[in-house]
């Protein structure tokens, strides 16, 4: 698939649009807003948090013409990843996620649903609702309660600093093995050929005779996490939580390094100058 990136009016971050107090429109979809609790079937979930129920539905062409970027308490734009995903709260206990679709990923919806499949001794979002609309994937899923790391960091000791580190690591070393292509081993550079992903772990010389299940974003923001340690700032603590941001990645690093799992940044480097 070709890239579709957009900007101005149709940037991700404008794929949610308001049409009144109570809805929204999201890529093919008409979320609707009740203030009550509600036990229909056509209720997607209800939200405890405010005491309200949201409505999922296929929109109507041409049913609402004037729409604009949300302006409420209950949808809230939260994180954006520059033209690539955008993700929004929709009260207080859902997030959409919005990414461009790209061919041989695998969606999110089916990482997560294998994930709790798994029976793990961690929390895993909970998928409500998955569509594709304009080359575009909306995920729906339900928040996982309490505070995320990077929240939790400034109260944190020595002790639970180094639990959490360790926590995290054996985690993802019980996870069993799958495939999910990364744009940091694809070639050439800006290219969506995701299977040339084994091409550039072999260039680099890593060993990829054992393919690893992994979440690929280890933000201490986002706790579910490995990977790009060694690469990616993204990873690092936000500087409202720490004055070492970096201590977070380089701990991380650390302890899968002892759990067997190998990192080749120079390595890595060196191989993409090659395509600079």
């Amino acid at each position: 698939m070709d890239d579709k990136r957009k900007w101005g009016d149709q940037h991700i971050n404008r794929s949610i649009k308001q049409v009144d107090t109570t809805t929204w429109l999201i890529g093919d979809l008409t979320l609707h807003r009740s203030p009550n609790l509600s036990d229909k079937a056509a209720c997607a979930w209800n939200d405890d948090g405010d005491q309200s129920s949201y409505y999922l539905v296929k929109q109507h062409p041409g049913a609402f013409v004037s729409a604009t970027p949300p302006n409420s308490p209950h949808v809230q734009l939260i994180h954006e990843s520059g033209d690539a995903s955008a993700i929004w709260s929709i009260g207080t206990n859902v997030v959409c996620k919005v990414r461009y679709l790209r061919e041989e990923v695998t969606p999110e919806s089916v990482t997560l649903e294998f994930v709790r499949s798994k029976n793990p001794s961690f929390g895993a979002p909970e998928v409500l609702f998955h569509t594709f609309s304009n080359v575009r994937s909306f995920l729906f899923i339900r928040r996982l309660p309490g505070r995320t790391l990077d929240d939790a960091w400034p109260t944190l000791g020595e002790y639970w600093k180094r639990y959490y580190v360790n926590a995290v690591g054996d985690q993802v070393d019980n996870m069993d093995k799958r495939f999910i292509p990364k744009h940091f081993l694809i070639t050439p550079r800006g290219s969506y050929n995701f299977s040339s992903v084994l091409t550039g772990c072999k260039a680099i010389g890593m060993d990829y005779s054992n393919i690893i299940f992994y979440h690929a974003n280890l933000r201490p923001a986002n706790i579910i996490i490995r990977t790009k340690l060694h690469l990616s700032n993204g990873i690092d603590l936000s500087n409202s939580s720490s004055e070492n941001p970096t201590w977070w990645r380089s701990e991380m690093q650390k302890a899968l390094e002892v759990r067997g799992f190998e990192d080749y940044p120079g390595a890595w480097v060196t191989w993409r100058q090659g395509y600079e």
